[in-house]
Formats: structure tokens, C-alpha cells, sequence
């Protein structure tokens, strides 16, 4: 299934990125027109453009610019610590097989200003009004956003999702080991304001992006959360969960060892595929010497076992209100480890999780987006039961039983 191209021209370009074009960048990097940022100038990696926060008005005078050329000899500028880490990168996803090219980065304000009125008249307004990004609020203007395409066979490839894990998740996997991480991930539209980007990427610095990445956040949602920022935060921490009010500490061990796992990648068939999770399961029970059952029918008729199926929603959340952290939750093919509930009563899992459903996320008919997009994650989250466990299901209502252990 593959991407409406139409839709996903105007958005790239005119909404802050630009479509992949394969690129070749050069082994000259002297900067053109660039303004060299002093090295105690305290330069803002994590400096956020969007819809509603403005570039500053000094910014350009001190972004440290590089120019690199793609294949088709066209001139286009990169902060140089970005492109510093996007070669290394590259390098990186050329052991496996994976060749990626720069296509975009740095577009100044001042040009954001000439295609606006470029299109006002060869578009018109209400076009304007919808597709063009207003100067000063797009991301491309740091010089940190990336726009990357995936080469094979020497051209370009569209993002085909579906049936397997593509090469730009493949790639999105790796971004945080090196300071990037995808901006506009799928199923997170109401937070960037941008809808799934499979080429957006964006560099804040390995740490961070490397914590950005483990608790499965955008930088909106990392910059508005001290705890996240800290890592100390429900989605990053084994501590948080064991200090919760009320905590049956019976299964720290566990929760340790699992929340030791976080971001472990799912390669080579390890916690990955249709038992993927249950593997994980057995894995974490064989560490802290304790066989657990890896399936809901191990435990049909027994007093280990709280039956779910057959509930509703809101009596499937009464039923987990009385359950201990460390508990197993299944659904019909799929295994979770219990967090408990956080602050705001939200209940929480950690998993290895193999794919991920996004309804709205998709391509639908034409001129529509509708159709849900399977996104494979292959990785270990720690997130709340609301995700999508199939196109129309969360997780809450995919639950079939509770499993207990002492």
C-alpha cells in the first residue's frame, strides 16, 4: 500500500519537508554565507519549531551552516553538527545494506517567504492558507531537519508499508544512536500538528534522542515533561512503578530486569515475529528464576487466572485496578507485562512490541486518509493499553485474561 503521492508532496514541501529525491552529499563541506557559532555559544539543539512556537529572530545569524550538493547538483545547506552525525549514520545503514541520502535540510525564512507568494499566485489563497507553513514556523529553518531518502537500485523508494517492516523503519530504528530521532511519527498528528513522515528526521543529540526514543515521545511531549527529560518518568523507569503508592514490591526483580530491556531492538528473530513477546516473557522469567507462563491457555481454569473476555471495557479497568504490578496480561496473541495504574489512573505495560496499528494513519480512498497503517516497531515500550493491538481494537479491549505468580 503505498503513500498518496499528491498528499504527501504538499504536505512535505509546503508543510516543512520535503519528498525524498536521491543525493549524493559532497566531500567538500565549506559553508556558504554561514555566520560560525562560537563553541561556548550554548547552541540549542532542542530548539522547537512548530506550528506555534516561532525560529528566533537571531537564529540565522548564528546557525552554523556546511553546503552539500545532491545528484542532481543542486546547493543545499545542513547545520554542521547535523550533517557531522547524518554521515555517520549513513555509514552505519550501509553495513546492512541500506543506502540513505540527504535530500533536504536548511530552507531560511526568507525563501519560506518567496514560495508563500510564489504560490498566493499560482495556487491562491485558501491553497496558501491550508499547505504553505508561515515563515519563521518551519522546522526546516534550524538546519537539524533532515529529509532522507532511501536508495535502491540507484533511485528512490516510496515507503511501501503493510506486509513487512520497510527500510525506512529499519532505518528509524537507528536514528537515536545517532542523535536523531523521527519527527513526525505515526499516531502522534494532534501533538506535532504533521501527519507519519517516514523521511522527517531530526537531530537533538544522541542522549536525548536516545530518551526520546526509549519512551516513545515526540520532542513536544519530551520538552513538557520534566520526568521524561529526566528519564524518571512512567515510560522510562523501573523506579517509578516500585514507588507507586500501594506497590506490591513481590516483583521488582522483574520489573527491573524488564524496564532493563527498554529500547532493545528485536533483530535477528530475538522477541520478534507472532511469539515475539512471549519470548520476551520467558527470557525476563528465566533472569529472575522464575518459569512464567507465556500463554493464556496455560493458565484456562486455574486460580492463576482472571478471566476477561466477555467484559466491556470499563469492567476490564475494574478487574486491573485490583491486580499487582509484575502480573502477566494476555490478549489472543500477544503478552504483556502489568506496570500499574500512573497519576492520572491510566494503566500501564511494558512488552516487546513487533507492530503497531494506526488508524487514520494510512491511505485510504483518494483524497482520503482513512485506511489504518501497520508500522512495525520491533522493539521493548513501556506505554499504556491504548494502543492499537489490531486496525480497530486497544489493547484494553483486545484483553482475554490476567495471569498471577508468586
Amino acid at each position: 500500500m503505498k503513500k498518496n503521492k499528491i498528499a504527501a508532496f504538499a504536505l512535505a514541501i509546503f508543510l516543512g519537508a520535503n519528498v525524498p529525491a536521491y543525493a549524493l552529499p559532497v566531500e567538500d563541506t565549506a559553508a556558504v554565507g554561514k555566520v560560525t557559532a562560537p563553541a561556548d555559544s550554548g547552541f540549542d539543539y532542542l530548539l522547537l519549531v512548530n506550528k506555534a512556537n516561532k525560529l528566533p529572530d537571531d537564529y540565522e545569524a548564528r546557525v552554523d551552516l556546511v553546503t552539500v550538493k545532491n545528484v542532481f547538483g543542486k546547493e543545499f545547506q545542513v547545520e554542521r553538527e547535523t550533517y557531522k552525525h547524518f554521515m555517520d549514520l549513513r555509514e552505519d545503514l550501509q553495513k546492512d545494506g541500506i543506502q540513505i541520502e540527504l535530500e533536504s535540510a536548511y530552507r531560511s525564512v526568507a525563501r519560506q517567504k518567496e514560495l508563500t507568494e510564489e504560490l498566493r499566485v499560482t495556487e491562491g489563497e485558501d491553497y496558501v492558507k491550508y499547505y504553505v507553513a508561515v515563515p519563521g514556523y518551519s522546522e526546516h529553518h534550524t538546519g537539524m531537519a533532515l529529509d532522507v531518502a532511501v536508495v535502491e537500485n540507484g533511485k528512490t523508494t516510496d515507503d511501501v508499508y503493510g506486509e513487512a517492516e520497510t527500510s525506512y523503519q529499519k532505518m528509524h530504528r537507528r536514528l537515536a544512536a545517532h542523535g536523531f530521532i523521527l519527527r513526525y511519527p505515526p499516531g502522534k498528528a494532534a501533538v506535532t500538528g504533521y501527519a507519519y513522515e517516514s523521511w522527517h528526521c531530526r537531530y537533538v543529540g544522541q542522549d536525548t534522542a536516545q530518551k526520546i526514543y526509549r519512551q516513545n515521545l515526540t520532542l513536544e511531549e519530551y520538552l513538557s515533561d520534566k520526568a521524561a527529560m529526566s528519564g524518571q518518568g512512567p515510560r522510562a523507569s523501573a523506579e517509578y512503578w516500585l514507588n507507586r503508592p500501594n506497590t506490591d514490591r513481590r516483583h521488582a526483580a522483574l520489573i527491573r530486569e524488564a524496564f532493563g530491556r527498554l529500547g532493545q531492538i528485536c533483530d535477528n528473530n530475538e522477541f520478534a515475529g507472532e511469539n515475539g513477546s512471549m519470548q520476551f516473557i520467558a527470557e525476563l522469567g528465566k533472569r529472575v528464576g522464575v518459569k512464567l507462563p507465556t500463554k493464556p491457555e496455560k493458565l484456562k481454569n486455574t486460580k492463576a487466572t482472571i478471566a476477561l473476555s466477555g467484559l466491556n471495557r470499563s469492567e476490564k479497568l475494574a478487574c486491573l485496578q485490583n491486580v499487582a504490578l509484575g502480573s502477566l496480561l494476555f490478549t489472543n496473541d500477544h503478552a504483556m507485562i502489568y506496570l500499574g495504574t500512573d497519576e492520572a489512573g491510566t494503566p500501564y505495560v511494558i512488552h516487546a512490541s513487533d507492530t503497531r496499528w494506526f488508524p487514520m494513519e494510512g491511505d485510504g480512498s483518494e483524497g482520503e486518509n482513512t485506511a489504518p497503517l501497520k508500522y512495525y516497531t520491533r522493539r521493548v515500550v513501556a506505554e499504556d493499553l491504548f494502543f492499537f493491538d489490531t486496525p480497530t481494537e486497544q489493547a484494553i479491549d483486545s484483553l482475554v485474561s490476567i495471569g498471577l505468580w508468586q
